[in-house]
């Protein structure tokens, strides 16, 4: 039932039945005189006018966090997902614990498959928190939802989720995302698209050793991406973000198309040309 626009209209209407003569009066008796009597802490402490956007800011903010604690529409549609697997044989031990960092406060709301409702912690800005899976060691193209993607700032190497369909184009403070891994033997034959979108702050993007993934990565909107690795996969196509920042990137020899602009910072391109049209 949290909606911050409603609230805030509700707030405007109210304040705006009261006539501007007022708002002066209000003033001139509570603070002017008060001060110029001698008492400074009324003028300098509580004298905050109607508050408006302060108010707009505020309620704005308590509007995810407020969907996290009770899992509103809002927070619903602005969500990760991810839907897990387990391999007959892996290099790399599934592994579907997750660890989280928030880039605000906010309850961490995590969904595991079919559960009737998500796991919750109450969360402070900047630390790590470990959510433990609690479906068992086995995944068979099991959803995992995690909530408020818009405030999440990290989230812990994902390559032992053994990731099918994903999709991260919301997480826009995510910082670094690792889905596939460089150990020897590993790899996830599960996932076959790779699903980004406004991802600006995202520096650093691992889809290793995922033979499946095919088709062509849009980076345009990560222009913060340092370092992309997608060697082992089948992808065709890449195109970076202009005047993007990336310093490394490993691709695979199933390149045909690159789109590369003002790309000042690239000095380790590791790409064979033999199939660029």
């Amino acid at each position: 039932a949290w909606n911050c626009t409603t609230i805030l209209r509700e707030f405007r209407e109210w304040q705006a039945e009261f006539p501007e003569a007022l708002w002066v009066t209000d003033f001139n008796r509570k603070y002017k005189r008060t001060f110029e009597a001698g008492t400074q802490r009324f003028l300098e402490t509580m004298y905050n006018g109607r508050k408006l956007w302060h108010r707009e800011q505020w309620l704005t903010d308590q509007t995810p966090y407020m969907g996290t604690k009770y899992v509103g529409t809002i927070v619903k549609d602005d969500q990760i997902m991810f839907r897990c697997n387990t391999p007959l044989t892996a290099a790399v031990a599934p592994n579907y614990d997750l660890e989280i960092v928030p880039y605000a406060d906010m309850y961490i709301s995590v969904l595991y498959g079919n559960s009737s409702s998500p796991i919750q912690i109450r969360a402070k800005a900047g630390q790590a928190y470990t959510i433990e899976n609690p479906l068992g060691n086995t995944m068979d193209d099991t959803a995992i939802l995690i909530y408020n993607a818009s405030r999440i700032q990290a989230i812990n190497d994902l390559s032992g989720c053994y990731i099918h369909d994903n999709d991260f184009s919301k997480a826009s403070k995510l910082q670094q995302l690792i889905i596939g891994n460089s150990t020897e033997g590993y790899t996830n034959t599960f996932m076959t698209e790779l699903n980004i979108g406004n991802n600006a702050l995202l520096k650093e993007l691992n889809v290793r050793n995922c033979p499946n993934l095919v088709g062509t990565v849009n980076l345009t909107n990560c222009g913060n991406l340092e370092t992309f690795y997608a060697e082992g996969t089948a992808i065709t196509g890449v195109t970076f973000a202009p005047n993007g920042k990336i310093v490394t990137a490993y691709l695979p020899a199933t390149i045909n198309t690159l789109s590369m602009k003002n790309l000042n910072y690239l000095t380790d391109l590791q790409v064979s040309y033999d199939s660029l049209e």
